[in-house]
């Protein structure tokens, strides 16, 4: 009898955490729908229904990646950072940045550190990240220890 009060007990710790674990989860999804901002930078007020339609958009992706406008000149018209969760390959998770550039011909993103660096400086060499007239960047890979990062030149 004693073993089978010992995986009693087992289980409702099991499932007292899996309510627990639950409720956490609940709480993070409603914090994520009404935490001001929610964790996104975007570089114009998005008052008008366009101009959340482009930031909605902007924000789920885009239509290309930086990586595939490699060497291709990109005429920016403002950004949207917002952090992401990535899975790396042993299964553990990093928050990074995902950085979407609006530019005349679409939406470009990347989530990139070397691509959210370069939009750092951007950022404090201009005061701002929403551009009347488009700021053309070409994206070049450069070779790190781990791999390649993508950053960005002005042309």
């Amino acid at each position: 009898t004693m073993k089978k009060q010992e995986q009693n007990f087992a289980e409702i710790m099991s499932a007292e955490e899996a309510i627990a674990i639950r409720k956490d989860t609940e709480q993070s999804i409603v914090n994520g729908l009404t935490e001001e901002g929610a964790g996104v930078y975007c570089s114009f007020l998005p008052e008008t229904l366009e101009d959340k339609a482009k930031m909605f958009n902007a924000m789920n992706g885009g239509d290309n990646t930086v990586k595939e406008a490699i060497n291709k000149e990109l005429h920016v018209l403002d950004v949207i950072v917002q952090p992401v969760q990535v899975q790396n390959e042993d299964g553990t998770q990093n928050t990074c940045p995902r950085v979407s550039l609006i530019c005349e011909d679409g939406v470009y993103s990347a989530t990139s550190w070397g691509v959210y660096n370069c939009i750092k400086k951007l950022n404090a060499l201009f005061g701002g990240l929403h551009f009347e007239t488009p700021v053309k960047l070409i994206p070049y890979e450069v070779k790190t220890k781990n791999g390649f990062t993508i950053n960005l030149k002005m042309v």
